[in-house]
């Protein structure tokens, strides 16, 4: 026991543990790969997490406790990726920090991109052909009709038109 204000005894405690230590009692390596993989609790895509503190309401990820431990915080605007490609990996020498553009460049790089994910025509549930989104933008940007016209003229929602012609979707044809 310590003592407390006015000398009154205080019941203490063990020292909580750091985060960084805890993920690593709970880290084997794999010799096949190098991979220092963290066992412990995982989130639905295989990433390691603690719950030792919360980052915008959520478990910290065990890679990002472990880049904390050694290198500080992530800048904001940044995230802790993986050059391994393992989620649950938890070597500090696999981790990189990156930018969503950079994270997402990596992925598409490596070919991990959304399972299944086929752009534009190629997809089979795909309604437009290419040659319909040229022509949609063309439209759009001579003014005269509204998204929800276009949408009723090809068979798609005014919501669709509007991702076409902000090229949030089909972003791979260039006109």
């Amino acid at each position: 026991m310590g003592a407390g204000l006015a000398g009154i005894p205080v019941k203490t405690g063990p020292k909580p543990v750091p985060a960084a230590t805890r993920i690593l009692r709970r880290a084997v390596r794999d010799p096949a790969t190098g991979c220092l993989v963290f066992t412990g609790s995982k989130n639905r895509a295989g990433y390691g997490q603690i719950g030792s503190g919360v980052i915008r309401g959520r478990p910290i990820g065990a890679h990002v406790a472990i880049w904390e431990a050694r290198r500080g915080p992530v800048p904001p605007g940044h995230y802790v990726c993986h050059s391994c490609d393992n989620p649950p990996c938890v070597e500090y020498e696999h981790l990189f920090l990156g930018t969503p553009k950079q994270n997402s460049a990596d992925r598409d790089r490596k070919g991990r991109g959304r399972p299944g994910h086929v752009p534009g025509v190629r997809n089979g549930r795909a309604k437009l052909t290419d040659a319909d989104i040229v022509a949609i933008r063309k439209l759009h940007a001579a003014g005269g009709i509204t998204q929800a016209a276009l949408g009723r003229q090809y068979g798609v929602s005014q919501a669709m038109i509007g991702y076409i012609v902000r090229r949030k979707s089909w972003k791979h044809i260039l006109t």
